[in-house]
C-alpha cells in the first residue's frame, strides 16, 4: 500500500474517531445536563418537602387551620406534580401519600371553617386530632417514600455519570489505539527507507557514488530510492563525463600549452586590468635567458604598471606600449588588436621583437588580452640586407637606381643657371664580349674596378651609382670641374678610361656611351632627370655615337613611336591597312610578270603613310608578326582572285623581316595561309633583305630549308649593302637576288656601280639565282641592265605601286609598262 493511502486512512480513522468522541462526548454532555435537571429537580422536591413539613408544623399550631391547610393543599399538589416527573416505583408510593395527605389536610381545613357549637367544636378538635396524626403519619411516610425516590434517582444520576465517563474514557483509549497503531504502521514502514536514505545521503556526502538505497517497498519511498539511485547513477555518469571532459581539457589544454610553447613567439595572458595570469615556455626561456632573478618570472605583475615605469632608452617605446594595451583592455578604441615592432638589443646582438595583443571577449565583454612577443629579428636583418640590395647593387657596391634615385631626391635641384649640374649615364660597350672570353667573374671584377676608379675621380657634392649591369650614373658638378659643355664632359671621362683594367691576369681596354642631360633650374623632377639621361644613352647606342645630350626632340620621337604603336594595333584591329602593288617587268617588252606586294598604312589623321615610318616601331613592339601574316594573307588572297579571274599574274612577292623569323614560325603560317587561299607555293615568292644574315642561326637556316621545302621562292632583297657573303650566298638557299637600287641608280655613269652590278649578274648566274633590277627609272639603265643580260626589273620607270583596283585594271588590259615610254618619272620609292 502506498504511503499516501496510509496516511489517508490514519486520517480517515482518526478523524472519524475525533468525531465519534465529539459525538459521545456531545451526548455525553446532554445526559449530564439531564442529570443536572434531575438533581435540580430533586433538590427542589426536596425544598417543597421541607415547605410542606414546615406547613404541616404550622398548620398544628396555627389559629388559621383552613388558610394554611389550602396553602399546604396548593403545594401538595404541586409537591405531586413533581413527584409524577420522577419515572420510579416509589414515586408512586409518595404521591399515593400526597394524595391521602392532600386530602387529609383539606378535611382540616373544612372543619376549621365550620361554624360550630362548643360540642361540636370539641368533636371537631377530636376529629382533627385524629387527621393531624393521620397528617403526621402521611408526612413521614411521604418522607420515606420520598427518600426512597431521590435515593433511587441518586443512584441513577450516579451510574449515569459512571457510564458517561467510561464511554468517554473508552473512546479516548480507542482512539489513541488507534493512532498509535497508524503511527506504528507508518514507523514501521518509514524507519527502514529513512534509514536507507540516510545512509546513502551520508556515503553521497562522503563522496562515496557506488552505494544504491534499497527499498522494497512499492510506496513514495520505493519511488524516492529509485529517483535517488537513478539521480546517484546520473550523477556518477556526469561525474564520468565530467572527468573525461576535464581529462580532454587537460589534454587540451596540456596540447595547447605545448603548441604555445612551441610557436616562436613569448607569450603572456593578461586580465582586464593588465595583470599577467600566466605565460608560455618562450616568455619564461626569454626571462631566464635576460636575467630576471624573480621566481614568477613575471607571473601576477601588473604589465601595464612596468611600462609606466619603464625609464631610460625604452620608455617611449613602453608608454606606446600602454597606451596600446589599454585601448585593447578596454576595448575603447575599437581595435581587433595592436601591433608594435621595437628594437630590443642585448651588447652582444641586434634583436627586434613584434609586440601583437588580442583581445579576449566574452559575451560583449573585454575579460583580458594576449600579448606576444615575436622574434622578428631575422625578418628586420633581410629587410636591411634588402633595403641593401635594393639601394645598393651587389656588383659594384654603389647606390643602386633606387639607392642613386634617394641621393638625388636628397640634392635641391637649382634654384639658378649658376647652379646647374650634368647628369651622366654611362654604358660600357661589348661587356657581352668581355663576359664571353674571360667569364662572368672577370666582367664583374671589371665594373667593380670601374665604379672604384670613377667614384674616386669625384669631387664633393657629386655622386656616382649603378643603374644596371654595365651601366653607370654620375652627378657632375661641371662648373666646379671647370667644364662646360658635353664633350669636354665627355673628353674628361675618356681620359679616366683610357688607361687599361688588370682584371684577373687580364689587360682589359673598355670603351663608354655616354648619355648626358643637364639638370638646370627648369622644372624637372628627379626621375623625370634619370629618364632623360637614359634616353639620351639610348639614342647614342641607336646612332652610333659616343656621346648625345638631351635634347627636346629625342622625347617628342619617343613619344611619336609610343602613339605609332598605339596607332598600328588599332589600324590592325580596324583594317586600316592597304596593299599596294609595284609590277616587276620584262626588261626587253615591259610585260608584267610578278608583283610586289608593299604596305601603305591609311591613318585617318595623317593620311596615307609609308612602310619606313612604322615598320621599324612594329617591328621593335613585336607587332610585326601579326602585321606580317595580315600582309601575306592579303597578297595570297589577291593573287587567288586574279587568277580566277583568268588575269596573267605569275607570282606575287612579300617581304618578310627578321623579326617573324626570331619570334614566331615562318613556314608553318605560309603553309596554313596557301592552304587556306589555295594558291600554288611556286606563285609565292619572300623577300629577305640582307639583314637576315646579321644574326644568321642554325633556326633560321631550319627555316628557309622548310620554306623552300614548300615550292616558296626565296629572295635576297637589297643585296650588295653590306651584311652578305659567299658563304652567306653559298649557305642559304635563295632563288633570287635583287640588286639594290643604290648601285642601279649611277650605274649609267659609275663606272664602279656597272661593275657591281656585273659581278653580282655573275654571282647570281654560277649560284643559279634569277636577278630582279631594283629601282629603274630611266630608259638608259633598263638598256644598260638588258646589255648585262638582266631581264626583270621594277621601278618608276615602269610603274609606281598600284592600289589594288589599279594593278587590277592593269592585268586586265593586259598593258605593257611603261604606259608612257617619253615620261620621266623621278620620284623615289616610299
Amino acid at each position: 500500500m502506498m504511503l499516501r493511502r496510509i496516511i489517508r486512512v490514519c486520517l480517515g480513522a482518526s478523524a472519524l474517531g475525533v468525531a465519534a468522541l465529539g459525538v459521545t462526548i456531545v451526548l455525553a454532555w446532554g445526559s449530564l445536563r439531564e442529570q443536572q435537571q434531575s438533581l435540580l429537580h430533586i433538590y427542589a422536591i426536596q425544598q417543597r418537602m421541607a415547605t410542606l413539613s414546615q406547613g404541616i408544623n404550622h398548620l398544628l399550631l396555627q389559629d388559621q387551620p383552613a388558610w394554611s391547610a389550602r396553602v399546604l393543599v396548593a403545594e401538595a399538589r404541586q409537591l405531586a406534580s413533581a413527584m409524577g416527573l420522577i419515572n420510579y416505583r416509589d414515586a408512586d408510593a409518595a404521591s399515593q401519600f400526597l394524595l391521602e395527605l392532600e386530602g387529609n389536610i383539606a378535611a382540616i381545613a373544612e372543619l376549621a371553617q365550620q361554624k360550630l357549637s362548643a360540642t361540636e367544636q370539641a368533636s371537631v378538635r377530636h376529629a382533627q386530632g385524629i387527621l393531624v396524626n393521620q397528617v403526621r403519619a402521611h408526612e413521614a411516610g411521604l418522607n420515606v417514600a420520598a427518600q426512597a425516590v431521590l435515593g433511587n434517582h441518586y443512584s441513577g444520576v450516579e451510574q449515569a455519570v459512571y457510564r458517561v465517563i467510561l464511554t468517554l474514557f473508552a473512546m479516548a483509549l480507542a482512539l489513541a489505539a488507534l493512532s498509535l497503531a497508524g503511527f506504528a504502521l507508518l514507523f514501521r514502514r518509514i524507519d527502514q527507507p529513512l534509514n536507507a536514505l540516510n545512509e546513502g545521503i551520508s556515503a553521497l556526502q562522503q563522496g562515496r557514488r557506488d552505494q544504491p538505497i534499497v527499498v522494497s517497498a512499492r510506496d513514495e519511498f520505493g519511488d524516492l530510492a529509485e529517483g535517488f539511485n537513478h539521480m546517484l547513477g546520473s550523477l556518477r555518469n556526469h561525474e564520468e563525463t565530467v572527468q573525461q571532459q576535464q581529462r580532454s581539457l587537460a589534454l587540451a589544454l596540456a596540447q595547447q600549452q605545448a603548441i604555445l610553447d612551441t610557436l616562436p613567439a613569448n607569450i603572456a595572458l593578461l586580465d582586464s586590468d593588465g595583470k599577467v595570469l600566466d605565460t608560455n615556455s618562450g616568455w619564461q626561456a626569454f626571462a631566464r635567458d635576460n636575467d630576471y632573478r624573480e621566481a614568477d618570472q613575471g607571473r601576477e605583475r601588473n604589465y601595464l604598471a612596468v611600462c609606466d615605469t619603464a625609464t631610460g632608452a625604452d620608455a617611449e617605446i613602453a608608454a606606446e606600449v600602454a597606451k596600446g594595451l589599454r585601448g585593447i583592455l578596454s576595448g575603447e578604441s575599437g581595435a581587433n588588436s595592436f601591433t608594435l615592432t621595437y628594437p630590443c638589443h642585448s651588447p652582444d646582438e641586434q634583436r627586434w621583437f613584434r609586440l601583437m595583443a588580442t583581445p579576449l571577449v566574452d559575451g560583449g565583454q573585454h575579460r583580458g588580452a594576449v600579448v606576444m612577443h615575436i622574434d622578428v629579428t631575422e625578418r628586420e636583418l633581410a629587410e636591411l640586407a634588402l633595403e641593401r640590395t635594393a639601394y645598393e647593387d651587389p656588383v659594384t657596391g654603389l647606390p643602386s637606381r633606387a639607392g642613386f634615385g634617394k641621393q638625388l631626391q636628397d640634392t635641391p635641384l637649382p634654384a639658378s643657371p649658376g647652379e646647374a649640374f650634368y647628369i651622366l649615364l654611362c654604358d660600357v660597350r661589348k661587356l657581352n664580349d668581355i663576359n664571353q672570353n674571360c667569364g662572368y667573374l672577370a666582367g664583374d671584377h671589371l665594373l667593380r674596378a670601374l665604379g672604384q676608379r670613377l667614384a674616386e675621380n669625384l669631387v664633393s657634392g657629386e655622386r656616382i651609382g649603378s643603374m644596371s649591369s654595365g651601366q653607370f650614373v654620375l652627378l657632375i658638378d661641371h662648373r666646379q670641374r671647370g667644364l662646360t659643355t658635353p664633350g669636354e664632359i665627355w673628353a674628361w671621362l675618356d681620359t679616366l678610361i683610357d688607361l687599361p683594367f688588370f682584371v684577373d691576369q687580364h689587360t682589359l681596354y673598355i670603351d663608354l656611351t655616354l648619355g648626358l642631360t643637364l639638370c638646370d633650374s627648369s622644372a624637372r623632377g628627379h626621375e623625370e632627370l634619370l629618364r632623360h639621361g637614359q634616353l639620351a644613352l639610348q639614342t647614342a647606342r641607336e646612332r652610333g655615337e659616343r656621346w648625345v645630350a638631351f635634347d627636346p626632340a629625342l622625347e617628342k620621337r619617343v613619344q611619336d613611336r609610343i602613339w605609332t604603336t598605339v596607332g598600328l594595333r588599332n589600324a590592325l584591329a580596324e583594317r586600316h591597312f592597304e596593299l599596294h602593288y609595284q609590277p616587276k617587268v620584262n626588261l626587253a617588252d615591259g610585260q608584267v610578270t610578278s608583283a610586289e606586294a608593299l604596305l601603305r598604312w591609311r591613318h585617318p589623321i595623317l593620311g596615307l603613310r609609308p612602310p619606313d615610318s612604322f615598320i621599324p616601331v612594329a617591328e621593335s613592339s613585336q607587332l610585326i608578326v601579326p602585321i606580317g601574316e595580315w600582309v601575306l594573307r592579303e597578297a595570297c588572297e589577291s593573287l587567288s582572285f586574279w587568277q580566277k579571274q583568268g588575269l596573267h599574274a605569275a607570282r606575287i612577292a612579300v617581304n618578310v623581316s627578321m623579326v617573324q623569323f626570331m619570334q614566331s614560325d615562318v613556314p608553318a603560317m605560309v603553309s596554313r595561309i596557301l592552304d587556306d587561299v589555295g594558291i600554288d607555293p611556286s606563285a609565292l615568292s619572300l623577300e629577305i633583305t640582307e639583314s637576315v644574315f646579321e644574326q644568321e642561326s642554325e633556326h633560321l637556316l631550319r627555316q628557309m630549308e622548310a620554306l623552300q621545302a614548300l615550292g616558296v621562292r626565296l629572295s635576297l632583297d637589297d643585296f650588295g649593302t653590306g651584311f652578305s657573303s659567299l658563304s652567306h650566298l653559298r649557305r642559304y638557299p635563295f632563288d633570287e637576288i635583287k640588286i639594290d637600287r643604290s648601285f642601279i641608280r649611277d650605274c649609267t655613269e659609275n663606272s664602279h656601280s656597272r661593275g657591281i652590278v656585273e659581278v653580282i649578274m655573275g654571282l647570281a648566274a654560277n649560284l643559279g639565282c634569277s636577278v630582279v633590277a631594283e629601282g629603274v627609272e630611266t630608259v638608259a639603265q633598263r638598256d644598260l641592265l638588258l646589255q648585262l643580260g638582266c631581264t626583270i626589273g621594277q621601278g618608276y620607270f615602269y610603274s609606281m605601286p598600284l592600289t589594288g583596283e589599279d594593278f587590277y585594271w592593269l592585268l586586265s588590259s593586259s598593258s605593257h609598262l611603261p604606259l608612257n615610254e617619253q615620261a620621266k618619272i623621278t620620284e623615289v620609292k616610299i
